[in-house]
Formats: C-alpha cells, structure tokens, sequence
C-alpha cells in the first residue's frame, strides 16, 4: 500500500510581513532622502560662481566707470544657473591660470541684473557666455562662446588672436 503522506507547509508568522514592509518603507524613504539632498547640492553648486576666484569681478553699475578709466579690456560676462556654463568654467578656468590672464579679464556675472538691458549695452545676445573686448573705450568685439559648443580652447585661441594672451 502506498502511503501517502501530506507535507505541512510552514506558515511564516504575520509579524515578519509587518518587519519587511517596515524596512522596506525605510529604505524607500531613505533613498528618497539621500536623492533630494543630492539634486539640492548640485543646484547650490551651481549658483555659487566659479570665476569669482580666478578673475577680477566688476559690477554691472561699475562698469562705465571702469571703461572711462581702463580705455582697454576684456569682459567676460556669464550667469549662473546653467551646466554648460558651469562645465565650461570648471576647464577654462585652468586655461586662465596657464596663460597668465587672471589680471587680464574681467568678470560680470548678469545673474541678477536686466539681461535684456545688459544684452543691448554690451551689444551681444542673450546666450551666456561671452567675451566683450573694449579696445579705446568702445566694444571693438564680441565672442558667444556658446556658438564653440562651450570649448575652452576655442576660446583661448580667439584671445590668442587678438593678442590677448603670451603663448602661441
């Protein structure tokens, strides 16, 4: 005769769901945590300015002032808020450093100013950034960085060409 034997199934006590669905909501909330803090730390990041510390900054109701006085210079004119941008001053900074510039270019955040009206007084377009070259007072040239698709080195070869920097 064949027995036939009926196999108990192990009930897994109701506390151990309660556990499990604890943990997981934890996690779940956790990793909510962890990633808004991060997404806020890259958009701070982003809002501090990188140039401030390798470039002389002028204020935009100093400028005409500033051209009065110094009938020749170079205007870098940015806004923060922006990954290209940011990404682009990470690297051109260092191209700064290496050709000697930092005296030599100022900077102008238009972050909290009436780009518009900037815009029409610097005579460029609303696509940051740029380089506004002032040669006896007046713009003698404008360079949209943005145009290079934010490339340091194109920027870096354009002041080459205007004699801006030492090197070749």
């Amino acid at each position: 005769m064949n027995s036939f034997k009926k196999e108990k199934k192990k009930e897994i006590p109701k506390k151990n769901y309660i556990y499990l669905s604890i943990v997981l909501l934890g996690s779940i909330l956790f990793l909510t945590y962890i990633y808004n803090w991060f997404e806020t730390y890259n958009e701070s990041k982003l809002n501090i300015g990188i140039m401030n510390n390798y470039l002389t900054v002028i204020n935009y109701n100093e400028l005409d002032d500033y051209i009065i006085e110094n009938k020749d210079a170079i205007l870098y004119v940015s806004v923060l808020g922006d990954k290209s941008i940011n990404k682009f001053e990470e690297k051109f900074k260092n191209n700064i450093m290496d050709n000697n510039l930092k005296n030599d270019i100022l900077y102008l955040d238009l972050t909290n100013e009436n780009r518009e009206i900037a815009s029409r007084k610097l005579q460029i377009g609303t696509t940051y950034p740029y380089l506004v070259i002032y040669t006896n007072g007046k713009i003698t040239d404008t360079y949209e960085i943005a145009k290079t698709n934010y490339n340091p080195r194109k920027a870096i070869n354009y002041l080459n060409r205007i004699g801006a920097t030492n090197s070749d």
